[in-house]
């Protein structure tokens, strides 16, 4: 199987999400989620690649203070939620156009308190 290069899979996901989606803010939420999660994993990974524990160190890394983001405070609760809903979104566009064979985020699921 061929490489799938991360940016276009995101370019990709979007542009999709952009005919289906009627509001305008949640495919530029979506692409700036995708984008610092694709910044995080420091690399331009292979999206067939991406684990569940790359998720996991991802959600735990926005739960922390980090002065390498922007405004450097932990993301909240709800804020937490709308990325694993962004993934979880990105992955199974990812599963449905038979780009990847697993997805390392099924479902959002909910986050205990």
């Amino acid at each position: 199987m061929r490489p799938l290069d991360m940016q276009k899979e995101i370019q990709a996901f979007i542009s999709q999400l952009k005919l289906t989606d009627t509001s305008d803010n949640t495919p530029r939420q979506y692409e700036y989620t995708l984008k610092m999660f694709q910044r995080f994993l420091r690399t331009d990974r292979n999206v067939k690649d991406i684990g569940k524990q790359d998720i996991a160190a991802f959600l735990e890394y926005l739960s922390r203070p980090s002065q390498e983001r922007v405004h450097g405070n932990a993301y909240k609760r709800s804020s937490i939620i709308a990325v694993r809903a962004c993934l979880s979104s990105f992955f199974q566009y990812m599963m449905e156009t038979d780009r990847v064979d697993k997805n390392p985020m099924p479902r959002a699921g909910r986050i205990s308190r």
